[in-house]
């Protein structure tokens, strides 16, 4: 005579469904995580200027820094002349995005250069590497804590 064994195996699918809800929200508005990554933008904008470039930016041409030493402005940043522009970074979010960027006119011409005037690109709205691996942590901790609840 054999002896048999059922096993009952019972999966109670309400966590896995409460944690894709929760995943499902955070994709609907994502606000908690492009807050913190406007967060990272705003700080990798003040470390290019602060380092000037990252990596660092081409250097000023001898006839500029030679007005910038007439103006009392050389030696001195590459990019910060008045501070104005550096000043002027701003980030904001919304619920499926972030960004940074400055009002002045002339931002535009020193992040991408302009041939025309022989100005060097010298982008000061840049991320690294490193930036972007923290923005993929931050992704991956709020990923993390929906499905965790």
């Amino acid at each position: 005579m054999s002896a048999s064994i059922t096993i009952t195996i019972k999966i109670d699918p309400s966590e896995l469904e409460a944690a894709l809800e929760r995943v499902q929200a955070l994709m609907a508005d994502k606000r908690p995580i492009t807050r913190r990554v406007k967060g990272v933008m705003e700080r990798a904008a003040e470390e290019n200027f602060d380092e000037q470039g990252r990596p660092k930016w081409i250097d000023l041409k001898p006839a500029t820094k030679k007005a910038r030493e007439k103006r009392g402005t050389w030696p001195g940043s590459i990019l910060v002349e008045t501070g104005q522009l550096a000043s002027s970074i701003e980030g904001d979010f919304d619920k499926d995005s972030a960004w940074t960027s400055s009002n002045k006119k002339y931002a535009a011409t020193h992040q991408f250069g302009d041939d025309e005037r022989n100005i060097d690109a010298r982008p000061f709205l840049d991320l690294t590497d490193d930036d972007w691996e923290e923005i993929a942590d931050i992704v991956q901790q709020e990923f993390d804590a929906a499905i965790a609840g």
